[in-house]
This record gives C-alpha cells, sequence and structure tokens, in this order.
C-alpha cells in the first residue's frame, strides 16, 4: 500500500504515478493538471493547485478532496466515493452523485442546483452558491451549513437526525 506525498513544494507537473499507489497527497503546489491516476488509488487529495481538470477516477476512489483549484468540472464520480470536498472552484454543476456518498462540501462555487442527494449522506455544506432551490434533504443528514444562496424556498422540515443546522440569508 503505497502513500506518496509531494506537497509544498511548488511543482507545476507530477510524473507518473504507480499502480499501488492507494493514497496521493498533492496539495499546495502549482499543478496544472495530473497524469493519470492507478486504477489502486483510494484517497486522492489535490487541493490548492491550478488545476481545471481532473483525470477519470479510478472506480475504487473514496475520498476525493480537489479544493481551491480552478475546475470547472467534475469527472463522473466513483459509486466508492464517500468524501467529496470541492470548495472554492468554479463548478456549475455536479456529476450524478454516488449513493455511498457521506459527506459533501461543496460550497463556494457556482453552482445553480444540486443533483438529487444520495440517502446516507451525513454533511453537506453548500453555502456560497447561486441555489434558488434547497434539493430534498434525505433523512440520514446530520449537519447542513448553506449560507449565503439566493434561495426561493426555504425548507419546512428537516431531517431528524439534524444536529448541526447553519443558515444565514442571501445578501447582495
Amino acid at each position: 500500500m503505497a502513500k506518496i506525498c509531494i506537497s509544498d513544494r511548488n511543482l507545476t507537473e507530477l510524473q507518473s504515478i504507480p499502480e499501488g499507489t492507494v493514497e496521493l497527497f498533492c496539495f499546495n503546489n502549482r499543478l496544472v493538471h495530473l497524469p493519470p491516476l492507478p486504477s489502486s488509488l483510494r484517497r486522492l487529495n489535490c487541493f490548492n493547485n491550478c488545476l481545471m481538470k481532473l483525470p477519470p477516477l479510478p472506480s475504487g476512489l473514496e475520498h476525493l478532496i480537489c479544493s481551491d483549484n480552478c475546475l470547472m468540472e467534475l469527472p463522473p464520480l466513483p459509486n466508492s466515493l464517500i468524501t467529496l470536498i470541492c470548495y472554492g472552484n468554479r463548478l456549475t454543476a455536479l456529476p450524478p452523485l454516488p449513493n455511498s456518498l457521506i459527506e459533501l462540501i461543496c460550497s463556494d462555487n457556482c453552482l445553480m442546483e444540486l443533483p438529487p442527494l444520495p440517502s446516507k449522506l451525513k454533511y453537506l455544506n453548500f453555502s456560497d452558491n447561486n441555489l434558488a432551490v434547497v434539493p430534498p434533504l434525505p433523512s440520514s443528514l446530520e449537519s447542513l451549513c448553506f449560507i449565503n444562496n439566493p434561495l426561493m424556498d426555504f425548507p419546512t422540515t428537516f431531517p431528524i437526525n439534524l444536529m448541526y443546522l447553519n443558515y444565514v440569508p442571501y445578501t447582495t
């Protein structure tokens, strides 16, 4: 089980990533693209780079942290994904979310809507986007943050398991 950590080095490119790598940490660099990802990869943390696009994601990927880049879209998400943290990009839409997803943090983007939320989702933050409607919330949700969205329709009921709610009205 190989783990590669090449962070905080001002790198502009990565060479190939060896098969067998299960964790890749390449955050806080100046990467503009990533090489093809090995099928063995389970965790990818590439936040705070200059990425405009991600390569196809391995089918067994469980954790994707790609915040603070210049991403305008995400590739299709694998059915194994548990964590998706993609705040601080230029995303206008998200691909379909896998049923395995437990944590979604997609704040500070340009999202106009969210796809249907997975039934196992526990943590959701979609603050600072352009959402007018809150999608139906799964009953598993424990934490919800949706600060500063131009909501036209505010939810009237919340999941019974919700322990944390943070909402601040939209300000222009």
